[in-house]
């Protein structure tokens, strides 16, 4: 059974704390890691979000372990994996697969300008005219006051150094 943290009187002994960070670098997944040291996930993101210094080093396993991943992802894109080739159940071969989905993916994570998809929304009214949008008083009454409030915030902004809200 999972322990918590802290509210039954658990604490995460830093050898528990080593060994949670390492699982995690090697597998990026929080509950493997979790189960490692027998804490509840809940009670791990709990101290993360209590401990600072823990939270720094959870990001930093996480980055490492997605580094690992993002190598792997890039060894089978270029260098290929070998696919054994049987025939009459017998192993006659190998043949070298390459995976073009992690080569896109990874395109499109390291030059999105380039390869990324585009998508471009257009709307449009009747019969592909422009749109119409009828504006009661009420919205237009809302509008006004919301651009009037604007200019005061910036009037005051400008002649105070700061912000014209009262906080």
């Amino acid at each position: 059974m999972p322990r918590g943290f802290p509210d039954d009187g658990h604490r995460l002994t830093d050898d528990a704390r080593a060994a949670f960070l390492r699982v995690l670098r090697e597998s990026c997944n929080v509950s493997a890691a979790a189960r490692e040291v027998g804490f509840a996930r809940r009670s791990l993101y709990t101290l993360r979000e209590r401990d600072e210094e823990f939270a720094a080093q959870w990001d930093e396993a996480v980055e490492e372990a997605t580094d690992t991943l993002e190598r792997e992802a890039r060894r089978r894109a270029v260098e290929g994996t070998d696919r054994p080739i049987y025939q009459r159940g017998e192993l006659v071969g190998y043949e070298k697969q390459y995976s073009d989905t992690l080569m896109c993916l990874l395109l499109k994570a390291h030059r999105p300008q380039k390869f990324s998809e585009k998508h471009a929304v257009e709307l449009t009214g009747a019969s592909g005219g422009p749109v119409q949008v009828e504006h009661s008083e009420e919205v237009d009454d809302r509008i006004r006051k919301l651009l009037n409030r604007g200019r005061e915030e910036s009037s005051g902004e400008s002649l105070n150094g700061g912000s014209a809200r009262s906080h």
